[in-house]
């Protein structure tokens, strides 16, 4: 198999980062991604 990836980061300020992170791992759950 042969693919390319991209990769990009952008830094900010998260005002509530355990909100964020379980938002994050219920639309990968929802999307079946692994973590």
């Amino acid at each position: 198999m042969n693919y390319q990836v991209l990769l990009y980061y952008k830094y900010t300020t998260i005002d509530d980062p355990e909100q964020f992170a379980q938002d994050h791992l219920a639309f990968c759950k929802a999307h079946h991604l692994k973590r």
